[in-house]
């Protein structure tokens, strides 16, 4: 190790147990002590301050749980006490004060589903994909989700072609609609 090393963590033994293949020697200053024995005392040392760490890590959860249980009985029967204090036109102020929230949450709630629901009809995606709270994260999200999206090939019958135009051709495999679109015609005059 260096001089600097040396100075600042002071020198760092090896733990025995990173490198088992290697023997250490522990010199006690009256003689040589074989690694195996300074092994075996710091071990018995070493568990036992760890099951006395452990045991007072064990108490103190238990004393700050049953804390925490006291704080929260006091907590609610504190919160009883002000209740029975509060006056009638306290408690009615409260219960407004909650139920304007709660209808405020509700039309935040509606006023994003129908932008969704306008949104997603322009953009041609479910309403159900689209993520934000507001109508530009809506439409940012909607206009990221149409380049993910591939586009809907256009049909290749003619006859489908017909009837995507609209031109008033009756097909052959649907016999009624001429008689149907003469109802709903009647039906608006």
């Amino acid at each position: 190790m260096s001089k600097d090393t040396e100075r600042s963590f002071g020198i760092l033994p090896a733990p025995i147990w990173h490198r088992p293949h290697l023997r250490y020697i522990a010199d006690t200053g009256d003689g040589v002590q074989d690694a195996s024995e300074a092994q075996d005392s710091s071990t018995a040392e070493e568990s036992h301050d760890t099951d006395a760490d452990t045991t007072d890590w064990k108490a103190q959860a238990r004393k700050w749980e049953r804390q925490a249980k006291e704080n929260k009985t006091a907590a609610e029967e504190l919160a009883a006490l002000k209740q029975s204090q509060m006056t009638e036109d306290e408690k009615r102020a409260e219960r407004l004060a909650s139920l304007e929230s709660e209808n405020a949450a509700l039309k935040a709630e509606k006023q994003i589903a129908a932008w969704k629901s306008e949104i997603a009809s322009e953009a041609g995606i479910p309403a159900a994909a689209l993520r934000g709270s507001t109508r530009d994260e809506l439409e940012a999200h909607a206009k990221e989700l149409q380049t993910l999206i591939p586009k809907k090939p256009a049909p290749t019958s003619p006859a489908l072609a017909r009837a995507n135009k609209g031109d008033g051709v009756q097909e052959s495999t649907s016999p009624g609609l001429g008689t149907l679109r003469a109802a709903y015609a009647d039906s608006d005059k």
